[in-house]
């Protein structure tokens, strides 16, 4: 199973937002592969804009609840090693 979407290679190329299209620059836009799981426990990682990273992390149980995109920059961005 392939385990990012879409495929990070080549890097430092723009790629769009798996959730709403939105092209993703590392300028004016920013993104995150966010991390899923599936119903078997396997994880995976989808490449979204900041506003639908923080939309999703609503959806999903394994992240915490953020009421808006700086929270969730503030936890992700904790969180990196």
């Amino acid at each position: 199973m392939a385990t990012y979407f879409p495929e990070p290679n080549p890097p430092f190329q723009s790629k769009e937002c798996q959730e709403c299209g939105k092209l993703i620059d590392g300028e004016q836009t920013d993104g995150w592969w966010l991390e899923h799981r599936s119903d078997h426990g396997e994880r995976y990682y989808l490449l979204l804009c900041f506003r639908c990273t923080c939309d999703r992390m609503h959806m999903l149980p394994h992240h915490p609840d953020v009421m808006n995109v700086s929270e969730a920059k503030e936890h992700l961005y904790q969180d990196e090693p």
